[in-house]
């Protein structure tokens, strides 16, 4: 598969680390994200946006379900685009 233009990739070596994150989720439907500066994940069954530091320290949250202040009553969130502010 290209990747940026280039045809032929080789991947000699692959380095994973388990980063604890110190509020858990609550177990609902959603993807993960990772940035160099953030990692987050996007709730679906809470409509919420979380974000943590690569060393898995709680930043904050963003969106949810309600009429508060960063809430909605839309009941999801489907999308959320990298370019946000939050990033």
């Amino acid at each position: 598969m290209p990747y940026r233009g280039k045809k032929d990739i080789t991947v000699s070596t692959l380095s994973l680390e388990n980063v604890p994150l110190t509020e858990r989720e609550d177990g609902s439907a959603g993807d993960f994200y990772v940035t160099d500066e953030r990692i987050g994940f996007i709730d679906l069954g809470a409509s919420t946006v979380k974000e943590w530091t690569p060393e898995g320290e709680f930043i904050d949250h963003f969106v949810g379900l309600g009429r508060g202040p960063n809430e909605t009553m839309i009941g999801r969130v489907e999308g959320y685009t990298i370019d946000s502010p939050l990033l």
